[in-house]
């Protein structure tokens, strides 16, 4: 039984049998593997394939190690290896171009759409050349390093898709969608600066949007860049189409532009005048509006952190899988979560400005608040992503799903690094992931159940001593940690491994030169004035918990039930939880004391449990074993106070005092859910 095959060059050299990606073994038989697809059906010389794989100066030996390419393209291609012939003089692949093979069918579709054009028909000419765009997935031969194939080939494959992008956008403006076409010209206008049919186009949507005035300054600015880049002026048809705006705009009194349309030669130039204030050798005059033809790539990243300290492993798996970018076919991703204050918004953002200058396209940055009680909509973050990537406030579209559309359209074929935030859940997070070849992604949030599919995923855990040491070190200086080494250890036992501890420690030492480390040692001691004291500016451990407690509320209790634990139906089961294991001062504690503790059964305690795991509020050092952070349990006992009963409380500390629930000693084995 035959498999369906499907090649690809528009993009990452690509084979899929029955829909499934066929790895290629080396760049060198993606060039053989190109080089033949480029004359589909068709025998290629040896000598024409040696020169596309290795170029004007192949090895001793080209010609057998060429069958041995042979011999591995075939072994790729599985059940139809019988499509690569051995024909005098050299090779032949065998398929259908109307049906497997991107190339053809782009062409075969853009010709569709030109004829259908020609005759009126926009609506299909738009079918058609949406149909043709949507089989690019990136530049031509992206991955194929032949300098024949990229000059004999792929140029002229991106030629024609830019010919069906100011198709599309022709069809756009005749069925009285010009937004859509403006937007799409705009990138068309600043990836090919000097293109007159893109900016003509860009023109006739603006006009057709009832948008003159840009439309007279999208000229101004061409013809700006043509004079000061080339030396030439805009064609006459460009000249005409301006002319034909300003009889459009009754109001339009413009001196310049009056000028333009006349070529220099009418009323209120000079004969030698430029028409936009400038004479024939002198440099033409700065526009405003300038990044509206070429619309700087967006840099957006926040500062990155002066004294970034350890993470170094977590920091080379990100760096090295973005980096290899391994599956051509989908964008990098790594999701980053932790406890508040663990560091999540510090690596990923110290890994972002270390891979800033792969990302040539743009590094793009949003907050998405989480934690906060209102956290960011997607459709306000895509907005500002897209006028970031040069779209208008005029030209967003409405709909949710079209600004997730446009999004991914205008970061097709770049590479791009996204950055989000405090991400709170997949819905959240979900439009905003790039979809690109060569795109990434860095995600933080505190929900272990945010993720993308495919992704890496990082939890972060606490900072070593050494790590805690060298961080606090270098926000007081080595002189004080070093003249107090006892104090210093003390401090950092209280902060017990946060780097949000650490800072607020440092921050406040630094900011008081008379103290010594031993006097925020001390304070930081007294029973229940630890969070008092680990706070100094934004670093404030007490607000980093405070918010994500304030977020419990919005998770629902019906996945829990009512339970005897909870103090009212408005009492969120979650939160009331958490009260009562910060009650808890037995370090590790089992499933039955835990139920024991809130009060519930042990399977409806055991789904707690796990998702204030998953929330990272609790530790699971072991299957069926849990552990609250030091300063998550000091947080949580202050919450008690105010939201448990007094019956509740009692409960905890009479639970202490059994001896069974003293013991936290591990298993050697692995118990059912009923062991403590």
């Amino acid at each position: 039984m035959s498999s369906t095959v499907w090649f690809g060059l528009l993009g990452p050299v690509d084979i899929r049998l029955d829909g499934v990606p066929v790895p290629l073994p080396s760049a060198r038989t993606r060039a053989l593997l190109a080089a033949l697809l480029c004359q589909p059906n068709r025998v290629v010389s040896v000598d024409g394939l040696v020169d596309a794989v290795w170029g004007a100066d192949p090895p001793d030996g080209a010609l057998t190690t060429l069958r041995s390419h042979v011999m591995r393209l075939r072994r790729c291609l599985g059940p139809e290896a019988g499509r690569l012939q051995t024909a005098a003089p050299g090779y032949r692949l065998l398929l259908d171009p109307a049906t497997e093979l991107d190339t053809r069918m782009f062409v075969a579709r853009h010709q569709a759409g030109q004829l259908a054009a020609a005759a009126g028909d926009w609506r299909s000419t738009a079918r058609y050349a949406a149909e043709a765009l949507a089989l690019w997935r990136g530049e031509p031969l992206a991955d194929v390093p032949s300098e024949q194939l990229q000059l004999d080939e792929a140029a002229a494959w991106a030629e024609l898709r830019v010919e069906a992008i100011e198709l599309r956008a022709r069809a756009d403006i005749s069925l009285g969608r010009p937004a859509d076409a403006a937007a799409a010209m705009r990138r068309l206008a600043a990836d090919h600066p000097h293109r007159e049919p893109a900016y003509a186009l860009l023109m006739a949507a603006l006009a057709a949007a009832d948008r003159r005035a840009e439309a007279l300054q999208v000229y101004r600015l061409l013809r700006t860049v043509l004079v000061r880049d080339l030396g030439m002026e805009p064609s006459p048809e460009l000249r005409a189409l301006q002319q034909r705006i300003l009889a459009m705009d009754d109001s339009a009194d413009d001196a310049d532009d009056v000028d333009d349309a006349d070529d220099g030669d009418g009323a209120g130039g000079n004969g030698d005048g430029n028409g936009d204030g400038t004479t024939g050798d002198s440099t033409p005059r700065d526009e405003a509006g300038t990044a509206y033809v070429a619309w700087p790539p967006p840099h957006t990243l926040p500062r990155d952190v002066a004294d970034f300290t350890g993470r170094g492993e977590q920091l080379r798996h990100i760096t090295d899988a973005a980096a290899g970018l391994a599956d051509p076919h989908t964008a990098f991703a790594a999701v980053i979560d932790g406890m508040a204050g663990i560091g999540k918004s510090a690596l990923a953002g110290h890994a972002a400005h270390q891979l800033s200058d792969r990302f040539p396209d743009g590094q793009l940055y949003a907050d998405l608040l989480g934690t906060s009680p209102e956290p960011a909509e997607p459709r306000a973050v895509l907005a500002s992503f897209l006028r970031l990537l040069g779209i208008s406030p005029a030209e967003l579209p409405e709909p949710d799903m079209e600004r997730a559309g446009l999004y991914r359209s205008l970061l097709a074929g770049r590479r791009v690094l996204v950055v989000l935030d405090d991400v709170r859940d997949s819905r959240q997070l979900a439009p905003l992931i790039p979809a690109t070849p060569g795109c990434a992604l860095l995600a933080t949030t505190r929900d272990r159940h945010v993720g993308v599919a495919g992704a890496m995923r990082l939890s972060l855990g606490t900072l070593t001593l050494p790590e805690s040491h060298a961080l606090l070190t270098g926000i007081v200086g080595p002189d004080r940690t070093v003249e107090e080494p006892e104090a210093t250890d003390e401090l950092l036992a209280a902060c017990a491994g946060s780097p949000l501890a650490i800072r607020a420690a440092g921050g406040r030492i630094s900011a008081r030169p008379t103290w010594q480390i031993a006097d925020l040692a001390t304070r930081v001691g007294v029973p229940g004035r630890r969070l008092d004291e680990l706070r100094f500016a934004d670093h404030d451990v007490r607000a980093g918990f405070e918010a994500g407690f304030a977020a419990l509320a919005g998770l629902s209790d019906s996945a829990f039930g009512a339970g005897s634990g909870s103090n009212s139906s408005s009492e969120n089961t979650l939160a009331i939880s958490l009260c009562q294991l910060g009650l808890w001062s037995g370090g590790e504690l089992g499933l039955s004391v835990a139920a024991t503790l809130l009060g519930r059964p042990a399977p409806e305690t055991e789904e707690i449990l796990e998702r204030l795991v998953d929330l990272n509020l609790l530790q699971a050092p072991r299957h069926g074993r849990y552990l609250l952070h030091d300063l998550v349990r000091e947080f949580a006992a202050e919450k008690a106070q105010n939201l448990l009963t007094e019956e509740q409380r009692r409960a905890a500390a009479e639970l202490w005092r059994l001896p069974r629930a003293r013991s936290v000693k591990t298993p050697s084995s692995r118990k059912t859910p009923s062991s403590s």
